[in-house]
């Protein structure tokens, strides 16, 4: 898969050829598209200041070498190799191609600066405090999406494929909606020979909704297993609680039955915290029929692709997660006057809360045949896709 970038154009060329240009990320924000939009990622933060010496005093001796000061307070982009105006955005530090935050928007700030310490040929030395120049902030921006990948399996009944939803991040915390507001599709080829036999062409057999409230075999077995077992270590639990606290007695760690309840729980824990992923399922006989249409032979080479979209939001109850919460209520009733912006949003979610439920329902008659990646082609917004994926190919399939 090819590594993607985000780049920079600009109107015209820098003039200076020492200089080059640099930036630096202010502050981020997780798309309103996938998250759960909380009051508390309301909050705008401050820009932090350019983190360079003062240098109020500064001593330079002849010949000195240059110590590339203040170069680093931020990151330099790569010069396009065929053009002048063309750069490459870096990734904002600790982060990489598949860190989560790249679903986000991020507020850049924008300098041309003196010098870079790979090109000594143009490298004009300079102080920290003069090494950059006047600052363009620039909001909205966005890194291209992690890579969506799927995991295809196939065995004696049926065809599945699994996949994760986009996640929202902030500060280090999972703020996804739940559930998701994207929609996972998985699109099933057929491979066949085109009629020179010179190459393969993918041939559309079918395309089926990725649900993520699906599970198959194993996993839906623990499910329920790690759940039967945490409830009965809950009532275990209750059964200890007496009036007084001095009194209770602890749970014996050492016990082997306590362990196996405790490891259950933080199964269960871990279970929960994992994020969402969505499944589609086809039985071979489903495959074989598929093929059949088309004249093709049912052991024809399979392929899957997976498209995550953005669904459409039609009021502000599917927009703001928890909205109606008896905590956000009596947050947003005890606002003082400099909130009435957020009054004003919590007034047109009661009205959206009264008149919604029609609304809603007019819009699921009306798509609910709507395949964004076939009939409703056009009506949704892409996020991302993942590679053409093979299908393992399993024999006696139609046994």
């Amino acid at each position: 898969m090819r590594q993607r970038y985000l780049w920079i154009e600009l109107t015209e060329p820098i003039k200076d050829p020492s200089d080059t240009l640099f930036c630096r990320m202010l502050a981020y924000a997780p798309d309103q598209l996938i998250s759960n939009n909380d009051l508390s990622l309301l909050e705008a933060p401050e820009d932090p200041p350019l983190p360079i010496d003062t240098e109020y005093v500064r001593a330079i001796t002849p010949n000195q070498s240059d110590d590339l000061a203040g170069y680093g307070a931020m990151q330099v982009l790569t010069k396009a190799t065929d053009s002048d105006i063309h750069y490459l955005m870096p990734l904002p530090p600790g982060m990489h191609s598949e860190s989560p935050e790249l679903f986000g928007f991020f507020t850049y700030e924008f300098r041309v600066g003196h010098g870079h310490w790979a090109d000594r040929d143009n490298n004009l030395w300079s102080t920290a405090q003069g090494r950059f120049g006047r600052a363009l902030r620039v909001t909205g921006m966005q890194h291209p999406a992690p890579s969506l990948r799927c995991v295809v399996n196939r065995d004696e009944k049926q065809l599945y494929v699994n996949a994760q939803y986009a996640q929202a991040v902030h500060r280090g915390k999972n703020v996804t909606a739940s559930p998701p507001r994207t929609q996972l599709w998985c699109i099933l080829y057929a491979q066949v020979h085109q009629a020179d036999g010179k190459a393969f062409r993918n041939i559309l057999l079918d395309d089926r909704y990725m649900d993520w409230r699906k599970k198959l075999y194993a996993d839906a077995i623990a499910e329920r297993e790690m759940k039967t077992v945490f409830k009965r270590f809950t009532r275990r639990e209750e059964e200890f609680t007496v009036t007084e606290m001095p009194k209770r007695p602890s749970l014996d760690l050492k016990n082997a039955a306590v362990q196996q309840q405790l490891a259950a729980g933080a199964a269960l824990a871990i279970f929960k915290d994992q994020p969402r992923v969505g499944t589609a399922a086809w039985t071979n006989k489903e495959v074989g029929d598929l093929l059949r249409n088309y004249g093709l032979p049912v052991d024809s080479p399979l392929s899957v692709l997976t498209v995550e979209v953005f669904g459409n939001i039609t009021n502000i109850r599917e927009h703001l997660t928890n909205l109606f919460q008896d905590s956000h209520r009596k947050n947003l009733v005890n606002m003082t006057a400099k909130d009435q912006g957020e009054k004003f949003a919590y007034n047109l979610a009661q009205t959206a809360e009264r008149a919604g439920a029609a609304q809603e329902k007019a819009f699921a008659e009306n798509t609910v045949n709507l395949k964004p990646l076939s009939s409703g082609l056009g009506h949704y917004r892409i996020l991302r896709s993942s590679p053409l994926t093979k299908v393992p190919f399993i024999c006696c399939t139609d046994c």
